[in-house]
């Protein structure tokens, strides 16, 4: 019996070592499993979330804004020379025009500035030959704007024009004075008598 128990023993420790090899070959198949898994659901992860979070979380795109306008349309340069029948002393005056439009008939009115541009620009040239210089003695301009605005609105044949904006003026003075006021020379007769 001795012999026997040294083979029982034997057999026991053969039993436990291959039931703990057989419980680790398990654990390490689990394991391995597990692994495969997990690795597999963490690449997944890391692929859709970021692409689930894009989907989600991005700002909605808004509907594109309208391209608003710019408020003030520039008509040009134009200039404005004394005449020589004139009593003041500009001899030029430079300036640039810009126009802003009321905001009901905005469209409408760009798009009739935008057909007769030239007939506009052709209007305030003719306005300016029939102005005076006294005309630019006012520091605001408010006659001469005024006239302007109802010299464009009559060209478009429509109530468009806001406001009136002169920019960069430059006035030239000229070189004679004023003539004063002398009386006519009187003739001289000699009475003999």
């Amino acid at each position: 019996m001795a012999a026997e128990q040294p083979k029982s023993r034997a057999a026991d420790e053969n039993s436990e070592v291959s039931k703990t090899s057989a419980s680790e070959s398990a654990k390490t198949v689990w394991w391995r499993f597990l692994t495969q898994r997990w690795f597999a659901a963490l690449v997944v992860a890391l692929l859709v979330i970021p692409i689930v979070g894009f989907l989600f979380l991005r700002p909605k795109s808004a509907p594109p804004t309208p391209v608003v306008p710019p408020t003030e349309i520039t008509l040009g340069e134009f200039r404005f020379t004394g005449g020589k029948g004139q009593d003041c002393c500009l001899a030029e005056v430079d300036f640039a025009l810009a126009v802003t439009l009321l905001s009901q008939v905005d469209d409408s009115a760009r798009t009739a500035l935008a057909a007769h541009r030239l007939r506009v620009q052709q209007a305030i040239e003719q306005l300016l030959r029939t102005a005076h210089s006294a005309d630019f003695d006012d520091p605001p301009l408010t006659e001469l704007k005024r006239r302007i605005r109802e010299q464009i609105d009559r060209t478009l044949n429509m109530r468009a024009v806001s406001e009136i904006i002169i920019t960069d003026l430059k006035v030239r003075q000229s070189d004679r004075s004023v003539p004063s006021a002398v009386a006519p020379p009187t003739a001289v007769t000699a009475d003999s008598k």
